[in-house]
């Protein structure tokens, strides 16, 4: 009775490590598919100065249509934040304990399209983990003609100069400030123009 017993226990041993192989096999066949599949975004690099096709390429939605716009940074340049917005009427008390406001200066242009946009949300410089996003508050004071849009949107066959302006989140200039600093004053940026599905990125490093 023990040898029948134990001749059972060894089969059942032996089917369930096979059906281990087996569902192995198969997470690691599935694993390997869906990788093959998987979404790789391509990523485009450009210059500060030249011209770039955003080609339909968009942030959010492809409804943005962003066929016929284009985007060229013509310079980047740091200031001081409390300095600059002091000079647009700010008072101390109404401003953040941050160091920098990154300014880049761009021009856009809109070719034969009547009905695309640019979603200004989208827009931020990027160094490693650090995102500086566009401060839709300055930018408002700066360009009136903003008037709390958060969208870009050209008449057909024209061109505009704007000047961009980016901070750094409060949460970053508490957590290291000097560190984050150093990096606007030394390091390159990324500005981001689109997302998808082509991540287009325009080097700039900032003049003070």
């Amino acid at each position: 009775m023990y040898r029948v017993l134990n001749t059972k226990r060894k089969i059942i041993l032996i089917i369930c490590i096979v059906l281990t192989i087996i569902l192995m096999g198969l997470w690691i066949f599935r694993s390997s598919s869906v990788n093959s599949a998987a979404f790789r975004q391509e990523v485009q690099h450009y210059s500060t100065g030249d011209n770039v096709e955003l080609d339909g390429n968009f942030f959010f939605d492809g409804k943005e249509n962003t066929n016929g716009y284009s985007i060229r940074v013509n310079s980047a340049e740091i200031k001081d934040y409390k300095e600059f917005l002091k000079s647009y009427g700010k008072k101390d008390e109404d401003l953040y304990d941050i160091k920098y406001v990154c300014l880049l200066n761009i021009t856009v242009k809109n070719e034969g399209n009547d009905t695309g946009y640019l979603s200004a949300m989208g827009f931020a410089l990027y160094n490693g983990a650090v995102q500086l996003p566009l401060d839709f508050e300055i930018w408002n004071l700066i360009d009136e003609s903003i008037d709390g849009n958060m969208v870009l949107k050209l008449r057909k066959d024209s061109e505009v100069t704007l000047t961009l302006p980016f901070t750094a989140q409060v949460s970053d200039e508490e957590v290291n400030s000097d560190k984050l600093n150093h990096r606007i004053e030394n390091d390159t940026f990324e500005f981001v123009v689109s997302d998808f599905p082509i991540r287009k990125l325009i080097e700039v490093k900032f003049q003070s």
